[in-house]
């Protein structure tokens, strides 16, 4: 059976929430800055006729890499939007918010967020 969260658990569930945004923001700017770092581009990798950088061009490129990586952090903390999910605690349907409160079965949707499942 669903029922609304209180408070506390809604206010609780967003900061999680925004904590889940954050660490997967984090390990996309890290998997570019590892990627900078390592592996050239295209055009270089053809030209240079190798797909990794040499060894001795890791510090050289790590200062770009970092950059570009934080600012990959940046805009996906950002700008990542999820569609918000909503529920009828009545026949159990969801569907993604679309400004339509009113089920088919007579119930209301609600936001995903604000209900918890009670067993």
């Amino acid at each position: 059976m669903w029922v609304e969260r209180t408070e506390s658990e809604v206010a609780e569930a967003r900061q999680r929430q925004r904590r889940d945004k954050l660490r997967a923001a984090s390990v996309f700017g890290g998997f570019t800055t590892v990627l900078v770092t390592f592996f050239y581009g295209w055009g270089d990798a053809w030209a240079e006729g190798r797909v990794t950088v040499p060894a001795d061009q890791f510090l050289y490129r790590l200062q770009l890499a970092v950059v570009c990586g934080a600012i990959c952090t940046l805009f996906y903390y950002k700008f990542e939007r999820k569609r918000a999910m909503m529920i009828c605690p009545k026949c159990e349907v969801t569907k993604y918010d679309d400004k339509l409160t009113e089920c088919s079965c007579g119930g209301h949707f609600h936001k995903f967020e604000d209900m918890k499942y009670v067993a």
